[in-house]
């Protein structure tokens, strides 16, 4: 009978693969299978078959010797066929994997075969990432080992690529200042940056992980409503504020934007949102609606006409109490040039004291001038014109003005009495 190639005979007085190896255990199983008469036939078929497979084959002693190596075996470590075959387990190793053979060895004579990943060495000394399936076989009293390795370096840097990308998300998940969470729609965290962590309070992520999300809400109504909302509105984003509370028990005011993710059948599997403390920005704005209503209370109230102008003397506002002193609908002037509506001998004085005014922000400037009541006669009026143009609250030159009419009235009659006396 002709040898088979790649099997060495090692000084044994035959080979035990040849006439009664595990060779010709498989070419039984395969003439069998497929009804080959020829023994001779299955057994080269068998062994056409080991060594075109596309993941290296060896096949060693118990020692760690090497007997059978398939073509892919030798091209993925660069030996030749009979290079390698006088060689052992240990030889196509690292030095600090050299003793691994006869422990895993046992375990897999011991428990059957394994699967594991390990590093090959090739003969110009560069190692490269396997996974080995090894096998223990037994035939005829004598002990085999079989083990098939695929070179997985390719899919080590898919892993690598995955982690690097699972790593950069991961930075930017975290890094984020706004609180990023994904959640059940029965309320279960499934994932938190430590934006989130810090905004609701909880000591780590594993604590905020355990609690769920309706027991954040101070109302769970909030919840549920915007939860009907996404369920009508499917793929939107939905943004609200409420108030939730923080582990410390502490109320806070938040803004979350949501949007859900539904599976094949359409159904909502999760919600994917962001969460910010706003807070501050509602006390700010409560703050400044009790400002403007104190304002507004104020200015109703006041016995001056007050009334701001832009910076081309346009009146923007005027105050209720221009009714009271000139019998005007408040608001009637909007839009007219300061100037236009003052008697026209004063009007140079006016816009002389619009452009000094422009010159010099935030000074203040005493003016007297003639406006014109619903009866068609003038009052004179007394004002302190103020540049707050460069305020944003204001934005304007704003006029706090009083009528003196009965005042220079009796100024006149003063003056004419002192003359005609």
């Amino acid at each position: 009978m002709r040898k088979l190639t790649g099997i060495a005979e090692p000084g044994l007085p035959r080979n035990p693969i040849e006439s009664e190896g595990t060779f010709r255990l498989i070419a039984g199983t395969l003439r069998d299978a497929l009804g080959v008469q020829d023994a001779e036939e299955a057994l080269r078929f068998t062994h056409f078959l080991v060594d075109s497979a596309a993941d290296a084959a060896f096949w060693a002693y118990p020692d760690g010797r090497f007997f059978y190596a398939n073509e892919a075996a030798c091209s993925s470590l660069g030996y030749t066929r009979e290079e390698l075959l006088s060689l052992s387990v240990p030889d196509i190793v690292p030095p600090e994997l050299a003793d691994v053979f006869p422990r895993l060895s046992k375990v897999v004579r011991e428990e059957g075969p394994k699967t594991f990943e390990s590093v090959e060495r090739r003969k110009n000394g560069e190692l490269f990432p396997v996974e080995v399936t090894l096998n223990h076989l037994e035939f005829k009293g004598r002990e085999y080992y079989c083990a098939f390795t695929r070179d997985i370096t390719e899919r080590r840097r898919a892993e690598a690529a995955v982690r690097a990308s699972e790593e950069r998300y991961h930075s930017l998940f975290d890094g984020v200042p706004v609180g990023l969470y994904r959640t059940t729609p029965e309320g279960r965290f499934l994932d938190a940056n430590a934006a989130l962590v810090r905004t609701l309070g909880f000591p780590d992520r594993d604590s905020l992980m355990q609690a769920n999300v309706g027991d954040v809400y101070c109302d769970p109504e909030d919840r549920r409503r915007w939860q009907k909302a996404l369920e009508q509105e499917a793929g939107e984003t939905q943004s609200f504020e409420a108030r939730v509370r923080r582990y410390d028990g502490e109320v806070i005011w938040v803004r979350f934007s949501v949007r859900a993710f539904r599976d094949e059948t359409g159904r909502i599997e999760r919600y994917e949102g962001a969460l910010e403390d706003v807070t501050d920005r509602r006390r700010a704005e409560e703050a400044l609606r009790t400002s403007e209503e104190r304002f507004r209370a104020l200015v109703a109230n006041a016995s001056d006409m007050i009334a701001i102008v832009d910076g081309e003397g346009t009146i923007l506002y005027e105050s209720p109490s221009h009714w009271r002193i000139l019998g005007i609908e408040p608001g009637e002037h909007l839009g007219r040039s300061l100037p236009e509506i003052v008697h026209p001998d004063d009007r140079p004085l006016m816009e002389e004291a619009l452009r000094q005014l422009l010159e010099a922000p935030g000074e203040a400037l005493a003016i007297e001038y003639r406006l014109q009541d619903h009866h068609g006669a003038w009052r004179v009026v007394e004002s302190t014109a103020a540049n707050l143009l460069d305020d944003p609250a204001v934005a304007g030159v704003v006029l706090n003005a009083h009528d003196i009419t009965d005042h220079k009235r009796a100024e006149a009659r003063l003056l004419h009495d002192a003359l005609h006396d």
